[in-house]
This record gives structure tokens, sequence and C-alpha cells, in this order.
């Protein structure tokens, strides 16, 4: 098909997606998969940062200047933290479903999105499978339900990019187009710096040019739509440079970005050049394993000749690929925001597999299924022996035998209830009898084994891995609220020094940060906390007596690295009626 009659074809596709059943049982896989025990496990990494800096936006009433503990914390455009304080605003809640809310939303918007820029060149159910594809992907699941950018920063990235090919396969109005474009990609710098606009405009400018659309690609369209991006950037942009000095703006644009090229350690840099591509791969599993199609001669070759979503797409990858693989420092999750780009390729494959197109599609359909029905099938089996065994050694530990205690991970493996491994058992028995009746190449088969897979690695991370999450993770929100009892009514606890977020967050109430030089000449406050990082002993010039000591690693089982100790001083009188009560004894 040329791309001409593409192109009248998607501007002939109904505009009313939401009257089709497959793309409603594609969202509402993707909105069980991440709603379901949005509140397990607790808040852990980087969310409570990110959580903190957006409640000192809503306490003190400045979205411009992001602050941690009242302290400039300039890491990153704002937008992930107003999304978290609007979220936190709305709910009236600080709990962690709250917080990860803006997230799940980003990802059941990209997933929607994928489906309507799908729909232009696929059916109904190739662009559902599609969606389903992206919500399942591994580090999708991973990251999509946690307080981070990355999801927010994704969509942003998707939109600008999805919407605007979108709006010129139907036709709109240049104007609207550009508009469109630039306005989530300005979106998505406020989320996370220039790595969003430099990730839409490289693919746009690119494809104009390969398509020979000159006058479409210098145009004042395209100059307005430029300015609508600026325009964006520039509403918080210029507030914050009033309000900080320079360098600080340059850090809060590029520092991260400009950190991930370090080329200082050859030995980095080459195995950074030899893993990454198998990295993204692992990504992407187990969708990943269909775009091994896209390397076949016969594949390429159709593709030259196919759809011209499909070489944007392409494009848009190729361009953005090396920004991630030639920084040494660069993780995985970086190339995070093209993920969408995946999904429509990897359906092109199912789709060209069900039309007999080539036998290529076919084989690498065929494998797919193949391989994803052993997997499911041996780790519906492992999780349920994991589960019988750990029953067993719970009844032995009461003897004296704990086998769990001998490694972190098979303690964590075996925490499964059993009745829920042998619910997961049975669903792995059902997906993968599904994907093993998909390697017939009907359509109905095909499209049966797509859903039961979706669904299947929805409830492993929805169940088991957040099962042995919930069973590794460390508690501090309860530690600290031991702690805050300790502290009496009307006493403010204050950090010498920034103390760790983990623990500011959960104690609820603002925390002072105090200089540690001025310290010991200061008399309005007894109570007190510090961050200790792994052997360094703290040296304060007064005498205190510690209360307690709050781990505030992510599991409980590991060794004691970051923790706050809160303590009294002994130098300031008591008030009256106060219980002395401490840990340990005076210390200086």
């Amino acid at each position: 098909m040329s791309n001409s009659a593409l192109t009248a074809a998607a501007r002939q596709t109904p505009l009313n997606w939401w009257r089709e059943a497959h793309a409603w049982a594609a969202l509402l896989l993707v909105a069980a998969t991440y709603l379901a025990r949005l509140n397990q496990p607790t808040l852990q990494g980087e969310e409570t940062r990110r959580a903190l800096v957006a409640e000192e936006m809503l306490r003190t009433g400045d979205w411009i200047v992001p602050r941690e503990q009242g302290l400039l914390f300039p890491d990153r455009p704002p937008l992930g933290n107003w999304s978290i304080a609007l979220a936190q605003a709305i709910t009236g809640s600080r709990q962690p479903w709250a917080v990860r809310l803006p997230s799940v939303v980003a990802t059941m918007l990209t997933a929607w999105l994928i489906y309507v820029y799908a729909r232009t060149f696929l059916s109904s159910l190739a662009a559902a499978a599609a969606a389903c594809a992206y919500g399942t992907l591994g580090q999708v699941l991973q990251l999509g339900r946690l307080a981070e950018t990355e999801a927010v920063f994704t969509l942003l990235v998707a939109a600008s990019l999805l919407g605007w090919h979108l709006s010129w396969l139907r036709n709109w109005p240049h104007l609207a187009a550009w508009v469109v474009g630039y306005s989530f990609a300005g979106l998505a710098a406020l989320a996370k710096g220039p790595q969003g606009p430099l990730y839409f405009a490289g693919p746009v400018i690119v494809y104009l040019a390969l398509q020979r659309q000159w006058r479409r690609l210098f145009s004042w369209q395209h100059l307005v739509g430029l300015a609508a991006g600026a325009v964006v950037v520039g509403a918080w942009h210029v507030a914050y440079a009033r309000q900080v000095e320079g360098p600080v703006v340059l850090q809060t644009w590029g520092a991260l970005a400009a950190a991930r090229f370090d080329y200082s350690q050859l030995t980095d840099v080459v195995g950074h050049l030899l893993t990454f591509p198998v990295e993204v791969f692992a990504c992407l599993l187990p969708w990943s394993l269909l775009l091994w199609a896209f390397l076949s001669p016969t594949a390429r070759a159709a593709l030259r000749h196919g759809p011209c979503q499909a070489r944007f797409l392409l494009l848009a990858i190729a361009l953005a690929f090396p920004t991630c693989w030639l920084a040494p420092q660069a993780r995985g999750r970086y190339l995070m925001p093209l993920y969408p780009c995946f999904c429509p390729l990897i359906a092109l494959v199912i789709e060209h597999a069900m039309q007999n197109v080539a036998q290529t599609w076919q084989n690498a359909w065929r494998r797919f299924c193949s391989i994803a029905a052993v997997a499911v099938f041996m780790g519906g089996m492992a999780v349920l022996a994991a589960a019988l065994a750990g029953s067993i050694l719970a009844r032995q530990h009461a003897a004296g035998i704990d086998w769990r205690g001998k490694a972190i991970w098979l303690g964590d493996l075996l925490s499964q209830p059993v009745w829920f491994a042998w619910g997961y058992f049975v669903a792995a028995v059902l997906a993968a009898v599904l994907a093993w009746h998909g390697r017939c190449c009907r359509p109905e088969r095909a499209y049966a084994c797509v859903f039961g897979l979706a669904a299947f690695l929805g409830l492993t991370y929805a169940g088991v891995v957040v099962n042995v999450q919930v069973h590794a993770q460390n508690d501090v929100a309860a530690a600290v609220a031991r702690v805050r009892r300790q502290v009496p009514p009307g006493e403010r606890l204050v950090s010498i020094g920034k103390a760790y977020h983990r623990f500011v967050y959960w104690y609820g109430e603002p925390i002072e940060v105090i200089d540690p030089q001025s310290a010991a000449a200061s008399k309005g406050w007894r109570y007190f906390c510090f961050h200790q990082a792994g052997s360094h002993a703290a040296k304060l010039p007064f005498a205190y007596e510690e209360i307690a000591v709050i781990g505030c690693d992510r599991r409980r089982d590991e060794p004691l690295f970051d923790r706050v100790v809160v303590a009294r001083r002994l130098d300031v009188t008591a008030s009256p009626g106060e219980a002395v009560s401490g840990l340990g004894g005076p210390r200086r």
C-alpha cells in the first residue's frame, strides 16, 4: 500500500475509538495492573524525596523553586513535583497510593495514546495489543507505578511525537500540529530537562527532511509551534532564574545529564557500549522477543513499502538511542520515553503474522508463543514450589531450623502465601495454554494469547513481585511513628544538617535544618536528629542522649548504612513534667 493510500486510510479511521470493545479491554487491563495494591510496598528510593519537595510547595505556596527541608533542591525542573502536589491536594492524602497516583495515571494515558496512534494503521485488536504490551513491559511494570519522573516524562514525550504525527495523518491544520508537538515537548522539558525537546525535534525535523516536506519544515506555523514550546518552558524558567543564581539554573537543567558522559574509565565505556543494547532488550521483555523479526531482510524490505507510521517510529528510536548508548553512565530506563514507539511495532509483527504477509513474521510469532508458554508454566511451577517449601520451613522454624536465613533472596521467594501460589499456578496454566494455542496464527487465538499473557504479567508484578517487596521492605513509617511518641508535645524537632528524606517525610512535620557550626550557640530547641552514613560518626559540640536510631535503607535485612539518629540535648533544661528516657547514655 502506498504512503498516500495509508495516509488516506488513517484519515478515514473513525475517531470514536471509545466505542471499540478492544480499547476498553486493554485500558481496563492496564488500569487493573497498576491500581492493584498501589499502597504497597511503602515509599522507597527517591519517592519520599519527590513527595517531600511537593509537600513543601503545598505548604509554602512557592511552586517555582523546589526545596527539601527549606533548602534549595536543584535536581531537575519541578513538573514531577507539581503532579504529586496536585494529587495530594485533590485526594487529601499523603499515603503511598496518593503519591504514586500521577505515575499510574500517566501510564494509563500513555497506553491510551498508543492505542489511538496504532489505530491509524492497525486493526483494533492489534492496537489493543500495542497498549497491553506497553503496560506489561518489564521496566514499565517497575517504574510505571512509582512516584518517580519516568512515567510522566514518558507520557509527555510520547504525546509530543505521536500527537504531532497523528495530527499530520489526520490532516489537521499545520499550526495545531506544531503547537501540540512543541507544547508537550516543553512540558517534557519541565519534567526532566532538555532530553524531551531533543527527542521531539530531532525525529520530526529529520522525518520531514527525508520526506522532502521542506515547505512544512520551514514554515511560519513551525515557528509559532516553537514559540509555544518556549512559552511553556519560559513560564517557569524566567521566574526561577530570577530567584536563584545562574550556576544553579544550569545545574537544574543539565547537571544530571552531563554527569552521564564520563569517559574517564575506558573499561566502563567499552562495557557500556557492549551491554546497553542487551539491557534495553531486557527492559522490554517479554515483548522484545518479537522485535527480532525486524532484523530479517524480508521484514526490512516490507517496511520500505509499508506504513509510514512504522518508519516514523523506527526513526524516533534510532535517533534517541545514541543519546543513551554513548553515555557511559546511562541506564536502560533513560530510554523509557521511547518505549511507546516500540509497542506499535510489536503489534505490527503480530498483525503481519496473522495476515500471512511473510513467513518471517509468522516464524517470529510462533517462536514467541512457544517461549512464552514454556516460561509462564515454569514460572507458575516455581512460585508454587517455593510457597509450599516456605510453608514447610515455616513449621520447622519453631524447631530452630531456619533455612530462609541462609540467603536473602531465598527468604523473599519463600514468602509467597500458599493460597496465592495455587491461584497463581492456575493462572499460569491458563496463560500457557492460550500462548501455546496462539501458535496457529489464527487471529482470535493470537489475541487471546496477547491478552492472557498481559494479564498474567500484571498478576506477576502486582502479586509475586509486590509480595517480595513487602516482605523485604524496611518499614520506616512505623519506626518514625514510635519516635514521634517520644518527643513531648510542643517540642519541635530540628536536624543538624539535612536529614535523610525517608525519615523527614514520615515524620510528617517540617524539620528545620540547623547549621552544625552554630548549633552549640542555639538554645531554642532540645530535640534534634542527624543523618549518619556508613561508619561515619557525628561529632557535635554539645552533650546529648540518643533516643532512637532509625534505619532508612530500603530492605530491613540489609546492613545498616543510612540511618537517622534522634537525640536530646543535655545542656538545655527539660520542660516541666517531662519524663527522661533514652536508649543510650550521654555522648559528645
